[in-house]
C-alpha cells in the first residue's frame, strides 16, 4: 500500500510536473508570439527607415539637380544682364549718332537754304541785267 501511495504520490508530482511543464510552454509560446510581434516590428521599422533613407536619398539628388537648374539659369540671367547692357549702350551710342546726324542735317539744310537764297538772289540779279541789257541794245 505504501508502495501505491509513493506510485500515487510519484504520479500526483509528475502530473504537478507535468502541468507546470505546460504553463511553462505556454508560456513560452506567448513569449514567442511576443517576440515575433517584437521582431515584425522591428522589421516594419527598418523598411520604413529604409525607404526614408531611399527618399531622402531622392530628394537629396532633387535638390541637387534643382540648385544645378537654378545656377545655370542664374549664369543665363547674368549673361541676359551683360547682353542688356551692351544693346543699351548700343543704343545709347545710335541715339548720340542719330542726334549728332540731326544737328549736322539742319546744318546743312541751313547751308542750302542760304545758298538757295544767294542763288535766287542771283538769278534774279542777273534775269535783271539781262533785261537792262536788252532794253539797252534796243
Amino acid at each position: 500500500m505504501r508502495e501505491n501511495d509513493a506510485i500515487r504520490e510519484q504520479l500526483h508530482q509528475s502530473r504537478i510536473d507535468a502541468s507546470a511543464g505546460n504553463v511553462k510552454i505556454k508560456e513560452s509560446m506567448v513569449e514567442v508570439e511576443r517576440l515575433k510581434c517584437v521582431a515584425a516590428d522591428a522589421e516594419k521599422r527598418y523598411l520604413e527607415q529604409v525607404k526614408a533613407t531611399e527618399l531622402k536619398q531622392v530628394l537629396l539628388d532633387q535638390v541637387k539637380v534643382t540648385d544645378a537648374m537654378v545656377k545655370e539659369l542664374q549664369d543665363k540671367l547674368e549673361a541676359l544682364h551683360k547682353e542688356k547692357k551692351q544693346v543699351e549702350a548700343g543704343y545709347m551710342a545710335v541715339k548720340t549718332s542719330e542726334q549728332r546726324l540731326n544737328m549736322v542735317v539742319g546744318q546743312l539744310q541751313g547751308e542750302l537754304e542760304k545758298r538757295l537764297n544767294e542763288l535766287t538772289a542771283a538769278k534774279k540779279a542777273l534775269e535783271s541785267l539781262t533785261e537792262e541789257a536788252e532794253v539797252l541794245r534796243k
